[in-house]
């Protein structure tokens, strides 16, 4: 799958993935399977959750065939550059 369609996927189910509960950020990136590098789309969470469907208010393990990555980074918060 190409970089335009993993990204036009991503930005597709932004603010649905974003409003579910322990979300703190979205991205594309590389998943490793079986030694080789495949797209995927991560989703960022403040704290563990059930993985399941999006329709249930869960982490889906994939959209639209583009595997899904949970990774537990914690809150994540903005500062202002003062400098």
């Amino acid at each position: 799958m190409d970089w335009d369609t993993v990204k036009m996927i991503a930005e597709r189910y932004r603010e649905q993935i974003l409003s579910l509960p322990g979300v703190v950020g979205i991205s594309t990136g590389i998943r490793r399977e079986s030694g080789e590098a495949q797209p995927c789309i991560k989703v960022y969470l403040s704290k563990p959750v059930e993985r399941g469907k999006l329709e249930d208010q869960r982490i889906p393990w994939e959209l639209e065939g583009i595997p899904v990555d949970a990774v537990v980074t914690g809150e994540i918060i903005a500062f202002d550059d003062h400098s």
